[in-house]
């Protein structure tokens, strides 16, 4: 399946005339249309998304209204502006093209590309970069006022020029280059399934909340958000906890650099995703789920809501259960669960400590279950083929399948779902990789490996795969990649604690530089101080790709 570019399809997120000043009636009649119903405190992030998206940025009028509206006063609006990288405090007339710093774009000629627009469109569009917006496969990419362009090529950053001097709006550019395709390569149970929402909540949902948290126990599925926690455990431990009210919550955030399996799964299996979550609801006895989607995610907002519109007319959610989709502003720290209850109530992402945990304390202090878009899915699939057929998958502590996002020196990369155990060395014959040097698991916060550990498989006992998997030939500078990495990390720090809003600073700048000896041991220290003392995993982190490089220079 692939979307195209739906400039037009919900009006909360269409650009008015870049011309259009502050419109206050135009505001409230957006607003009015997002929530339908008064609004509240927690509803701050959301309304300024709106009025970024519709206005090019969020004028001090616009502040000082929303201030009023929410209760709240000018401080806390401006530190949610600041903190959101898509939220700008000034009104921007023209349009905004953001490209995607990902390596492995800048691999594919991102700088090139970026110095034929800057030369060639100057005075017809705001041109900067953002971390990686989960197109890696489909690259070099861009977000253009919050929605994708695909592929870009000299050729093609031509004619976007061309539209650009001609005043061409959106809507009026051509489809193909707002395609955003699957790129499924290989599918395995999960992507194979295609689940029919009344059938399965006419039987699945007739089981009692204890029998399906049972099924998912035994079933030996983990979370596949990276933690690997067991999810019939977390279910269990919120249902639990005495409460008035619990949460179900998707995080659909899926930043980490080179990850994009959530967004297919979103894209190809949206009525699976809602019977996770439906599932979820009845095991635990909550009313309410939320799905925070990622900001470049946008384009899948639109679509996602046309899907609960049309579970809500069949009445396919769980009785007194409703779903809302809130929207990310860019801000990879918002991964973190914490961060993300954080957002959803309106507030800056900060992470939590913890404990509490979400699921005694989670959003409004309720207990709430955080997985992600896959492990709803497969919880969904445990439902309906049972514990055992999951168990039969994968390795003895690894069970099921996992869906991983390949990108960067291979012919084709793309979304590959494999049972766990399937070597490193397996996926890359699958994908068409050569000359392989290094091989980076889970995004820059993963693990890095070379071409003699290809041979081990890929599952928790093992290296665990994360999300995303990014192959690197032998042309390829290893010192390149950290210095990418160090610098996505600097740049997201939410900059709550000194080791990580300070030291991948530090980082950053070193490895620009060539070091000697003495300060190579100075960086080790400093790597292995960030992560051990930081406030939460982003910061445990960060000094990994510097380490990586390191460490193996140094052999």
């Amino acid at each position: 399946m692939s979307l195209n570019h739906p400039v037009t399809a919900d009006a909360l997120f269409a650009r008015a005339n870049p011309h259009t000043g502050w419109d206050q009636a135009l505001a409230q009649r957006l607003l009015q249309q997002r929530f339908g119903r008064p609004w509240q405190r927690e509803d701050l992030l959301q309304a300024l998304i709106v009025v970024q998206h519709h206005f090019g940025g969020i004028a001090p009028a616009a502040q000082r209204w929303l201030a009023r509206q929410t209760g709240t006063d000018m401080a806390t609006v401006q530190a949610l502006i600041d903190f959101y990288h898509f939220l700008d405090s000034e009104a921007d007339p023209q349009l905004h093209l953001r490209f995607s710093s990902n390596i492995i774009e800048q691999h594919q000629g991102l700088a090139a590309l970026m110095h034929q627009c800057q030369s060639e469109a100057s005075g017809h569009v705001r041109l900067s970069t953002t971390a990686c917006i989960g197109l890696s496969d489909q690259g070099p990419a861009a977000l253009i006022n919050g929605f994708p362009l695909t592929r870009l090529t000299p050729h093609r950053i031509d004619s976007i020029v061309h539209h650009l001097r001609q005043g061409i709006p959106l809507q009026d550019w051509p489809a193909n280059w707002f395609m955003v395709d699957s790129q499924i390569q290989l599918r395995g149970p999960l992507l194979s399934w295609q689940v029919r929402p009344d059938a399965f909540l006419g039987t699945v949902l007739q089981q009692a909340p204890r029998q399906l948290m049972n099924a998912l126990i035994a079933s030996g599925l983990r979370g596949r958000g990276g933690a690997g926690f067991p999810t019939g455990i977390k279910w269990q431990h919120c249902a639990d906890t005495p409460a008035a009210e619990r949460y179900v919550v998707c995080n659909a955030d899926e930043g980490e650099p080179g990850t994009f399996k959530d967004r297919v799964l979103m894209q190809e299996h949206a009525d699976a995703l809602l019977c996770g979550m439906t599932l979820c609801a009845h095991a635990i006895g909550a009313r309410k789920g939320i799905i925070y989607l990622r900001g470049e995610y946008l384009f899948l907002y639109a679509y996602l809501q046309a899907h609960l519109q049309r579970w809500r007319q069949h009445h396919w959610l769980h009785p007194g259960f409703d779903i809302e989709i809130h929207l990310g502003a860019g801000a990879y720290v918002c991964g973190e669960e914490t961060a993300l209850l954080e957002s959803v109530e309106g507030k800056r992402g900060i992470p939590r400590i913890k404990p509490p945990f979400p699921v005694n304390e989670g959003l409004h202090r309720m207990p709430t279950v955080v997985n992600n878009v896959e492990t709803f899915i497969a919880a969904a699939w445990i439902a309906v083929h049972g514990a055992d057929a999951f168990r039969q998958l994968g390795t003895a502590d690894s069970a099921g399948s996992h869906v991983h996002s390949v990108s960067g020196d291979c012919d084709r990369p793309g979304i590959y779902e494999c049972t766990f155990g399937i070597s490193v060395d397996e996926l890359l014959q699958h994908c068409g990789a050569q000359d392989t040097t290094w091989v980076q698991l889970g995004g820059p916060s993963g693990t890095l490996i070379d071409h003699s550990q290809c041979h081990l498989p890929l599952a928790y006992e093992s290296v665990s795969p994360g999300g995303s998997i990014m192959i690197f030939d032998s042309s390829r500078s290893l010192q390149d990649i950290a210095r990418n990495f160090t610098a996505f990390f600097a740049h997201e720090s939410c900059g709550f604690c000194t080791p990580c809003r300070a030291g991948t600073q530090v980082l950053q700048r070193e490895l620009s530089h060539p070091l000697d000896a003495r300060k190579r041991i100075a960086m080790m220290e400093l790597a292995h101080t960030i992560n051990d003392t930081s406030h939460c995993g982003l910061g445990q982190t960060a000094g990994r790709p510097a380490l990586a490089w390191l460490q193996r220079e140094s052999c």
